[in-house]
């Protein structure tokens, strides 16, 4: 199997984690900084744009299909947004992408609609929540 772990930074433990787990393993790392001690830890390494931008992910998509990338793990969240809007582009290709859909990502990136989300399911006792805007239109700071 091939993986592209994107932006891995500091995730060594993860890279070990793959190593025992997966046999016939190949790990791709692209990261911005060459520094990214996880990159020590895989077999072929790519330094990617600072920006994470179309031009970015049309770069790592080029990546993965000159390395037959099955899979691409992103590992940082201001990827999250892109990929998931780009994962429709990696399947065509055969590349699966380890992202939740884009609606799911909307919702867990922002701790009101998190809120929402729980409050509605009673799923679990969540605080209670309010957005600054209306605790300042209902508090005696008026």
């Amino acid at each position: 199997m091939n993986i592209f772990l994107s932006s891995p930074g500091r995730r060594v433990e993860l890279i070990k984690i793959l190593r025992k787990e997966i046999t016939n393993l190949k790990l791709v790392g692209g990261d911005y900084s060459s520094d990214s001690p996880a990159l020590a830890y895989c077999d072929i390494v790519y330094k990617l744009n600072y920006k994470i931008d179309n031009e970015y992910m049309e770069n790592v998509l080029k990546i993965c299909k000159n390395e037959n990338i099955d899979m691409v793990i992103p590992l940082i969240d201001p990827e999250l947004e892109l990929y998931s809007k780009y994962k429709k582009k990696f399947n065509d290709n055969n590349i699966k992408v380890m992202i939740s859909d884009f609606s799911q990502l909307e919702m867990t990136t922002d701790k009101y609609k998190t809120f929402e989300f729980f409050k509605k399911l009673n799923f679990v006792h969540t605080p209670n929540t309010i957005l600054l805007k209306d605790f300042l239109n209902t508090s005696k700071f008026n």
